[in-house]
């Protein structure tokens, strides 16, 4: 970046712009570039209906948009609260893994990564975003369709292949 103006304006960008924080992010993790289905689904996620679903074909990279979508909105708001439901427990947990990963990757994101000296939670289940207030509720948190549940509150809710009649 040029100057101070110029990584405002990109901050600012990423802020409220979540198809380009996509396109930023996929660069940054050396994706392919994001395709317009991809953008299609960025957009739907960011302006949609507040109860939404994503239907797309296999392999449009719909876990991997949908994840982008919750680090975006951790991101954006550091009290926000994710909770990513998945059609079994190590799916939901290798989702988790790969956002963790990108927090470590991506420079935009790096602030967001837990805060261990302050006592955050950073398991294979669960994190805490540096920048988040201290709860009980972590940042984000990843679980099986069938797993334990109950009890556990989030602002957001995202439920990641569990469309069959043996884990709906």
């Amino acid at each position: 970046m040029e100057n101070k103006q110029d990584v405002e304006r990109y901050i600012e960008r990423l802020v409220h712009d979540f198809p380009f924080f996509l396109t930023e992010l996929w660069r940054e993790v050396n994706l392919p570039d994001v395709a317009r289905h991809q953008i299609d689904m960025a957009e739907w996620l960011q302006h949609g209906e507040r109860r939404r679903g994503v239907k797309a074909f296999r392999g449009a990279s719909k876990t991997w948009v949908t994840i982008a979508y919750c680090l975006w909105r951790l991101f954006t708001d550091n009290n926000d609260r994710i909770m990513l439901v998945s059609k079994s427990e190590s799916h939901s947990k290798s989702s988790l893994y790969m956002a963790r990963q990108w927090i470590k990757q991506v420079p935009f994101l790096q602030h967001l990564s837990p805060d261990k000296k302050a006592g955050q939670r950073d398991s294979a289940t669960m994190f805490d975003i540096g920048p988040a207030p201290d709860d009980r509720t972590p940042s984000f948190s990843a679980y099986g369709v069938q797993g334990q549940i109950t009890g556990a509150r989030s602002s957001c809710i995202v439920s990641d292949d569990v469309e069959t009649m043996e884990n709906t």
